[in-house]
């Protein structure tokens, strides 16, 4: 079953490759990895985020104030054809806690939806629920695409407790036009050996975790993908 609605806690941490290498190395003793990283080898993530000619979403989200929301589009397969299922979602984030909630449908309704406000239909209540915040979000923010970001991730949960979720990612890749999913070219937003790790969870990491990441001098720090590719767009690297 899709799992339509997130609610926890995302801490970020900047890995240097030995760093990445000593925690997968840890983490595998007590992880398990996600069913999509078949082999061991990660899985290609793929979103275009949406914002205001001014970027007023982004810039609102970079200020650090105590709410924040981004609307995306992410799917998992590449190129997309107009039959493919993607995700709208709409993630915010309040006193640190990120909500993330989402609508599954084909790749073409999606952008009927997004551009054209054509409604699709839905029979569950809850993703009629989050097609109405989607809606709410689009009524009072005229969007437009303005980053494609698309990255490699390793994904783990915790076999003690498959609700803590610790994921790396690396080869992050954005720009800033071409917003179509049949193009993975861009610039990269970290160095090639250095790695996004995070942990998500809806509480308190567990003791082991919380020993071993001092251990590894490994220390949370806020880090946006979108917000560092505005930063960089900003300054006219592209």
């Amino acid at each position: 079953m899709d799992i339509k609605t997130f609610n926890r806690y995302e801490e970020k941490y900047l890995l240097a490759e030995a760093q990445k290498i000593q925690m997968v190395n840890f983490c595998k003793k007590l992880c398990d990895f996600d069913p999509f990283c078949l082999e061991d080898k990660g899985y290609r993530i793929y979103s275009i985020y949406y914002d205001t000619i001014d970027n007023n979403v982004i810039r609102q989200s970079i200020s650090c104030k105590q709410f924040k929301e981004k609307l995306r589009l992410r799917c998992y397969k590449f190129p997309v054809s107009p039959e493919d299922i993607v995700f709208i979602e709409i993630k915010k984030k309040a006193f640190g806690r990120i909500n993330k909630r989402r609508i599954s449908l084909p790749y073409q309704e999606a952008m009927q939806l997004i551009n054209d406000g054509i409604q699709p239909c839905f029979s569950d209540y809850e993703s009629q629920q989050v097609l109405a915040e989607i809606n709410y979000f689009l009524l009072n923010n005229h969007v437009f695409p303005m980053h494609f970001i698309s990255y490699e991730r390793m994904a783990m949960t915790i076999k003690s407790d498959p609700s803590i979720r610790i994921t790396f990612d690396s080869n992050i890749i954005e720009r800033n036009n071409n917003f179509h999913l049949s193009d993975n070219s861009g610039i990269m937003l970290l160095d090639p050996k250095q790695w996004l790790m995070e942990i998500k969870t809806d509480h308190n990491y567990p003791l082991w975790l919380a020993a071993k990441l001092s251990e590894f001098e490994l220390y949370s720090q806020s880090f946006s993908k979108v917000g560092s590719a505005y930063k960089l767009n900003y300054r006219g690297v592209q």
